[in-house]
């Protein structure tokens, strides 16, 4: 009626046909569906009876109700690489990175890769430094690996992809040189790392090619006494 107003609080609610409203709070956590129950009473009311209000108690029909809070907080889950340093031998003609999808497999999500030569400076902000190795380039005329960038998209209940880079076998002798493997612009409601690993990694290129060096006599002359 006019004098009674909607309440979630478990005060009185007065009312001839209306609804009762409830604040359901949205959060992120990931809890599954949630259930309440609405109970009516001690059901009251009243009448005039020449002009005197008299207390009833109407009779309570269904007093017992629940209610079910669906969840639509997910686990989509958390991209990072396997390794946060891979090694390979510049023979091996290619490299296999595993990129990883942890913590939920919800939904298809994507994320974007890139393989790239890498400079002191970047590898400074990561915390590494190069401790006499090379960079290795992609674009010279004596490229040291292939460049390569795309997109992994993981289907539902999907939870790894891999990345092949191209690695080139040339005859130069030359220091272990290194490259960066970066995750970028997650989607779909995952993400990148979220403490569950990384998403850039460092590729170290080992050199197989060795100067072969010369022989030579360390003099011209040698004298040695007979008794020796």
């Amino acid at each position: 009626n006019n004098e009674g107003s909607p309440d979630n609080t478990g005060r009185l609610w007065f009312t001839d046909e209306n609804n009762l409203t409830l604040t359901i709070n949205e959060d992120d956590l990931v809890e599954g569906n949630e259930s309440l129950e609405l109970q009516l009473l001690r059901p009251l009311g009243n009448l005039f009876l020449g002009g005197e209000r008299i207390m009833t108690a109407p009779a309570l029909g269904r007093g017992l109700s629940s209610v079910s809070v669906v969840d639509n907080d997910f686990l989509y889950g958390a991209f990072r690489l396997d390794r946060e340093e891979y090694v390979v031998d510049e023979h091996a003609k290619s490299l296999t990175i595993t990129v990883e999808r942890v913590q939920g497999d919800t939904g298809e999500v994507a994320v974007m890769y890139t393989v790239l030569g890498t400079t002191e400076r970047q590898l400074q902000n990561l915390g590494l430094k190069l401790g006499g190795l090379g960079l290795a380039e992609a674009g010279s005329a004596t490229p040291d690996f292939t460049a390569v960038q795309g997109t992994l998209t993981f289907g539902p209940g999907e939870r790894s992809r891999e990345i092949a880079i191209p690695v080139h076998d040339d005859t130069q002798s030359e220091p272990d040189e290194v490259l960066l493997v970066q995750l970028s612009h997650p989607s779909g409601g995952a993400i990148i790392g979220g403490g569950f690993g990384s998403g850039v990694a460092t590729v170290r290129i080992v050199d197989n090619d060795y100067a072969s060096g010369k022989i030579e006599w360390v003099g011209t002359k040698f004298e040695a006494a007979e008794s020796a």
